[in-house]
């Protein structure tokens, strides 16, 4: 038997090994009409190629943000500072309220236990995302950063970071709004020997 064929609108013309003028050979102008085959007769079958999409670069986080604006109330992350700190697309820094991840970039103290690790985290989830701050009583620390309760669509990233072990509970009146959630969420990374409680004295 013939194999398949990879030329284009042909399907139904008869094969090479039984050759006939057909109406579009015989009469250019006139449109081929379809005929069926004797029994005997081989038939070439033809397959049109499969499309294929031309490759291309896959886009970015950055590149997909760069085509919207954020949704109403929202703001751009740009940049993580720290496991525990943010940099907005307008300039402005972000402490999350309530947590504390090791340290990484305080000059006066070396890389802490697990900061690292806390740092790539919170990148994971925020860097050139939108993002919903949320205030609580106090809106700025004695550094001028805005204090913020951070949220990316229904995640609650600063009880994520307690609850997966990147961050231990810090809590300062009067901002305390969700300090009994972060007290449960710590307990939850102590018991489960999650991150810093796993990894550091």
């Amino acid at each position: 038997m013939l194999s398949l064929s990879a030329y284009f609108g042909s399907v139904g013309k008869k094969s090479i090994f039984t050759p006939e003028p057909t109406i579009s050979e015989t009469n250019p102008d006139a449109a081929p009409t379809p005929t069926e085959p004797a029994a005997n007769e081989y038939v070439q079958v033809v397959v049109p190629p499969e499309y294929k999409k031309p490759q291309t670069k896959p886009e970015t986080p950055t590149e997909k943000l760069a085509t919207r604006a954020g949704a109403q109330g929202e703001v751009l992350v740009t940049r993580v500072v720290d496991g525990d700190t943010v940099e907005l697309a307008s300039g402005e820094k972000v402490r999350l309220i309530g947590v504390d991840t090791p340290e990484t970039v305080d000059p006066r103290k070396p890389v802490q236990c697990f900061g690292q690790e806390a740092k790539e985290f919170t990148k994971s989830l925020l860097e050139n995302q939108w993002v919903r701050l949320e205030q609580d009583v106090e809106p700025k620390d004695r550094y001028g950063r805005t204090l913020s309760y951070v949220w990316r669509d229904e995640v609650f990233v600063n009880d994520l970071l307690v609850r997966e072990g990147f961050a231990h509970i810090m809590t300062i009146p009067p901002n305390v709004r969700y300090v009994d959630r972060f007290k449960e969420s710590e307990q939850v990374a102590r018991v489960e020997k999650k991150g810093l409680w796993s990894s550091c004295p």
